[in-house]
């Protein structure tokens, strides 16, 4: 991801057509925990989108600059331009919770129009696969085993008109009736935790409902705590030795965050940070669970929380497209709540 692209600015633009944004994006580094806003957009003249993104944390006054169009983004830093082409792009949607049986949360079954809605926009945007980020079921109160089964049945439904493949993120209301073995039996879930390549690009998923730092506290149909979020022993092992094996830049899914310890994050989210660290590789995490946007960033590494497709209101709607390009760059494009980011994924 370390070639360029030779093109002129007045080439990228020529070529691009409609053009999509523009904006100052923050190159981030250094041990403290600190947080970057999301970027403004605004239509300009032809349908085009312009997009500005503050600066954040930043070394230098003078920011980045990206231009990015149809299939590329053009960067200035340091007052020198450089074009590179995108390399591929998956949808992201995280937290649907949807029930179509609800008794105490009206918004559930909003769920199933949702993702219906999201699909029908992916399926349009030449998109690799998908990922649904957990908390895809909320089981509601007086629900039991069947129920949910059915509710999960109901929504795999819906997502079988999704043309591209679908990976999933495991969520703790996902296990609130029914175990891991049953969610992964009635959904097009092969497993917990998992590494896969698409197009010189390596992508993590994480599973961290375990109730302790167990490899046996898996949740499981309720029994466990919320707040009690853990990655278990054998994954750590196996997130160090799949990202020492790897050397393509990596994008790393997790429901619950990851770049602290308090509140709704992972208890030893300081364990999984540290290895993450320790690779050589450009890393972003995309994480979800508390139901807003957010970009962390530790040690260089950025850790987008992602906003809920669950909301009271039936056209609230929230997801994303994410395009990722050579030159290690990515464009979270965000739609309905779903905040937008233009990011350089290099540690430096």
């Amino acid at each position: 991801m370390k070639d360029e692209k030779s093109l002129s600015r007045r080439q990228f633009l020529k070529g691009a057509g409609a053009m999509s944004l523009l904006g100052v994006v923050g190159a981030c580094g250094g041990s403290v925990l600190e947080e970057l806003d999301p970027c403004d957009r605004d239509l300009i003249d032809g349908g085009a989108r312009q997009i500005f993104c503050p600066q954040g944390v930043m070394e230098t006054a003078e920011g980045l600059q990206a231009v990015v169009g149809a299939d590329h983004i053009c960067v200035t830093e340091g007052g020198v331009e450089r074009c590179f082409p995108e390399i591929m792009r998956f949808g992201y949607g995280t937290d649907l919770h949807y029930a179509e049986r609800a008794s105490d949360n009206p918004a559930y079954p909003y769920g199933k129009q949702k993702l219906r809605d999201a699909i029908e926009h992916w399926n349009g945007a030449d998109l690799d696969f998908v990922v649904m980020g957990g908390d895809y079921l909320d089981p509601d109160l007086g629900r039991d085993r069947q129920e949910s089964l059915a509710d999960l049945e109901e929504i795999e439904a819906v997502f079988d008109e999704l043309d591209v493949p679908r990976h999933y993120v495991m969520g703790n209301h996902d296990l609130d009736c029914i175990s891991k073995a049953d969610f992964v039996a009635h959904s097009a879930m092969d497993e917990l935790y998992y590494s896969f390549d698409s197009k010189g690009v390596h992508f993590v998923v994480l599973d961290a409902n375990y109730e302790e730092p167990s490899d046996a506290a898996h949740y499981d149909s309720g029994k466990f705590h919320h707040h009690d979020i853990w990655i278990n022993p054998s994954q750590l092992a196996w997130l160090g030795r799949d990202l020492q094996q790897n050397e393509l830049p990596t994008v790393l899914f997790c429901h619950q965050r990851l770049a602290m310890e308090s509140g709704g994050s992972v208890n030893n989210a300081a364990d999984v940070r540290a290895i993450l660290e320790s690779s050589d590789q450009p890393l972003v995490a995309f994480t979800a669970h508390d139901h807003r946007n957010a970009n962390l960033v530790v040690e260089g590494i950025h850790y987008v929380a992602m906003d809920a497709m669950v909301s009271d209101d039936p056209d609230r709607n929230a997801y994303a497209v994410v395009h990722v390009y050579e030159g290690n760059y990515i464009f979270v494009e965000g739609f309905g709540g779903q905040a937008s980011y233009v990011r350089s994924i290099e540690r430096g």
